[in-house]
């Protein structure tokens, strides 16, 4: 379990830190306050009646966070759960919600100048899921609009 503190929140007032994770080949980042931590249970309980974005539910040190399936919210196909799957944590209007990602890969330092406006059409996914995006020399970090991936499941 990795903690995310809001004293790490920026480096100075040109960079941000991004957590960064994998939902298939689509390497995804949230800006680091948003992420309150990252956990590995994967076992949910199922909620009935609830919508196809919901893996389900956890307990989380007593407190109740629902499970969405990120690759669900973004079309994109569930892999098979693994070793590497994890919740990103997040807390969102007071509610603890554990987005099931493929993988968790790192926490990057971004100019700010260097995140740029996302294409209307990124890889076939619904751009309105999508705030910016970093381009690395190896990679394209797409950086989640963390507010339409909660409202997706409401």
């Amino acid at each position: 379990m990795v903690a995310m503190t809001q004293d790490r929140v920026c480096i100075g007032a040109d960079e941000v830190q991004l957590v960064t994770f994998y939902c298939g080949d689509v390497l995804l980042g949230l800006r680091i306050e948003q992420v309150q931590e990252i956990n590995r249970q994967t076992t949910v309980t199922p909620v009935p009646e609830a919508s196809d974005f919901v893996s389900g539910a956890i307990n989380l040190r007593g407190e109740l966070a629902t499970v969405i399936d990120l690759n669900k919210v973004l079309g994109l196909a569930r892999p098979s759960i693994t070793k590497k799957t994890r919740n990103v944590m997040v807390t969102q209007e007071k509610e603890l919600i554990g987005l099931l990602v493929d993988s968790v890969s790192d926490i990057i330092t971004v100019p700010v100048t260097d995140l740029v406006e996302s294409p209307a059409n990124v890889i076939g996914i619904d751009a309105r899921f999508f705030q910016k995006v970093y381009v690395t020399p190896d990679n394209i970090v797409v950086l989640l609009e963390l507010d339409e991936v909660i409202q997706q499941n409401e």
